[in-house]
């Protein structure tokens, strides 16, 4: 993989090496692919929980409301749930 660096973008890391914020210049991509992996996991842990709630509270609905499986508009909330 080839990453081109913009000119400006190139200064502030030079500044950056310059005012002792970091080292060399791999410190950037370090830096920031660390903070990438950190959104990434956040992102999906919450998804995964957000879609157990969804699914939980589908279920508790159907129960309360006494909803068989076997009802077209159950089915297609189920299969809706799958989309997410």
């Amino acid at each position: 993989m080839t990453i081109e660096i913009k000119p400006e973008d190139a200064e502030l890391i030079d500044q950056a090496i310059q005012a002792g914020l970091i080292e060399h210049a791999r410190e950037v991509v370090d830096v920031g692919l660390e903070t990438l992996r950190s959104r990434l996991e956040s992102c999906r842990g919450s998804s995964e929980s957000s879609r157990g709630e969804a699914i939980r509270r589908m279920r508790e609905f159907g129960e309360n409301y006494r909803l068989d499986l076997a009802e077209p508009i159950t089915r297609k909330l189920m299969h809706e749930g799958h989309r997410f």
